[in-house]
């Protein structure tokens, strides 16, 4: 009888070994989620200083609130016992925000690459708007000169008619 005993304490013990190690493997699963949605909001807010467009981040932070509901829920499954479905709340929440999180750095990249083009344009447009500018000025000037002098030279001199 003391066998018995034994294992079957032996088996309570084992299973309550392995549901804390699920238990502990959840909050750690939680935890990290947590972690990912901070690392996706800063990827996010990141993008926004960079100049990405309104539409783009408004699209990302519509899944970071999903993410972010999702890790709600996945704390309140944890905190009623419900370790699988917290366990697995938690991973969706985090690959949404890992999602998020490369959506984002792409986003700023494309903002960033913008912005170095548009610097660009504009260093070597406006020397050359200058320079063109000028040169037509030039050549207007160069040309009304030309007119001006070739009119003159037309010119006959008349006797003013006294009355």
């Amino acid at each position: 009888m003391t066998v018995k005993k034994v294992v079957i304490l032996s088996m309570i013990l084992a299973v309550t070994l392995i549901f804390n190690v699920a238990s502990a493997d959840d909050g750690e699963a939680i935890r990290e989620a947590e972690e990912e949605l901070l690392k996706a909001l800063k990827s996010v807010k990141e993008a926004e200083a960079a100049g990405s467009r309104a539409e783009d981040l408004s699209i990302l932070v519509e899944k970071l609130n999903r993410a972010l509901s999702l890790l709600d829920g996945a704390v309140e499954a944890y905190e009623a016992g419900m370790e699988g479905e917290a366990g697995n709340m938690a991973s969706q929440s985090k690959a949404i925000s890992q999602e998020v999180e490369s959506a984002s750095a792409s986003l700023k990249a494309q903002a960033l690459k913008s912005r170095s083009r548009l610097k660009l344009t504009v260093m070597i447009l406006i020397p050359l708007l200058a320079f063109s500018t000028s040169l037509i000025a030039e050549l207007v000037y160069s040309w009304w000169l030309e007119y001006s002098k070739e009119r003159f030279l037309k010119m006959r001199v008349k006797l003013a008619e006294e009355d």
